[in-house]
């Protein structure tokens, strides 16, 4: 059995001034990102995986940084057209997700599509040993739901841990 720990990236500029674009952390960001590194202290991981976009790479780097990070693709958030557009499924309603998932034209994945790719990521990890993943609402969210077979929260905080075990 595999322990799971998955953290919400800290706050980004993005988050503050809505453009949801791939930014960097906000001041309260570099805050949390650094009571997140206190809260890490004498945690052993086998295994550090970071979506691609700045702001989970950084709170990755800010609160784990001497662990060697293995950066994948399929953690990053829902992705809209431009890439440098991306959604914050966390200040989404239901039947927003669901028109984003409906509406192909401007999204660069659907739902479905999304929740394919988290599962393939979840399916590919060991089975073994302690495992850290700096992502994003939406991955967080749906990593809860697939392994728990329970719903997920609607809310999830920036710098939040989730535990999970891994069978």
């Amino acid at each position: 059995m595999s322990e799971l720990t998955l953290i919400r990236h800290a706050q980004s500029l993005g988050n503050v001034d809505g453009s949801h674009a791939d930014t960097d952390l906000s001041p309260l960001g570099l805050v949390q990102a650094e009571e997140l590194r206190a809260r890490l202290e004498g945690r052993k991981f086998d295994l550090v995986f970071a979506s691609p976009l700045v702001r989970a790479r950084r709170t990755a780097r800010l609160a784990l940084p001497d662990a060697e990070l293995v950066i994948d693709e399929r953690l990053r958030e829902l992705e809209a057209q431009p890439v440098t557009h991306v959604l914050d499924v966390s200040k989404m309603s239901s039947e927003q997700l669901l028109a984003a998932a409906r509406a192909p034209a401007e999204i660069r994945e659907t739902g479905p599509e999304f929740v394919a790719r988290v599962r393939t990521w979840l399916a590919a990890l060991p089975r073994k040993g302690s495992i850290v993943a700096f992502t994003h609402f939406g991955v967080v969210r749906e990593c809860i739901g697939l392994v728990t077979g329970q719903l997920a929260p609607q809310t999830i905080a920036h710098c939040s841990l989730h535990d999970l075990n891994l069978r």
